[in-house]
């Protein structure tokens, strides 16, 4: 099981910072509920999470449908720097707010502005990660149309049923408690049309 004091000091500090910007942004746009406090113990955790899935599965590129604020695309990024991050948002605030972010922050990661699904929009990824809320089958129709063969897609969920769909297999679900002891669940899926 992973702690969160085997984090490098390096990522927390930047992760500190990030925190500061994105609770100052927050004031002009909203970016995020979560307080502080929720963001040491909820956000972090999550991007924790994924990224040690993502190690687990020797993926090195993700794509993060719905970033927003950058959970979990950018934290995950912070965690594994040698990770290729691409982040996609539908608002321009959101992205300008990445844009900056990851500027100041010095984190080397692809930022899309676009709402998908988008015809134009014509990348392609091996791995989609999402926190977005968003509802499973809207969810599942855009995966389809930007992973690859093969290609992963892992996100979180509620409590709900989840989705028979051929396509995009159910290959896990992992539920855990983070250290404020609420729960959270991801959801592993592996598109399997060609």
């Amino acid at each position: 099981m992973f702690h969160m004091k085997q984090l490098d000091q390096r990522i927390l500090k930047i992760f500190e910072k990030y925190t500061e910007i994105l609770l100052k942004w927050n004031e002009k746009i909203n970016l995020t509920s979560y307080e502080k406090e929720e963001l040491f113990q909820e956000a972090l955790f999550d991007c924790i999470a994924i990224s040690v899935l993502l190690n687990h599965l020797k993926i090195n590129s993700f794509a993060d449908m719905g970033s927003g604020n950058g959970i979990p695309g950018l934290i995950v990024k912070m965690i594994n720097n040698q990770m290729d991050a691409h982040l996609i948002d539908s608002s321009q605030k959101k992205v300008a707010f990445l844009e900056y972010v990851s500027r100041i922050l010095d984190i080397n990661v692809s930022v899309y502005h676009t709402r998908l699904p988008d015809k134009k929009f014509n990348h392609r990824f091996g791995c989609v990660i999402s926190k977005a809320s968003m509802q499973e089958n809207k969810l599942l129709k855009i995966s389809k149309e930007i992973l690859i063969p093969k290609g992963w897609l892992i996100y979180f969920a509620g409590e709900s049923d989840l989705m028979e769909d051929k396509e995009m297999a159910l290959k896990g679900v992992i539920c855990y408690k983070r250290p404020d002891n609420s729960t959270s669940r991801l959801i592993i899926r592996k598109k399997t049309c060609w």
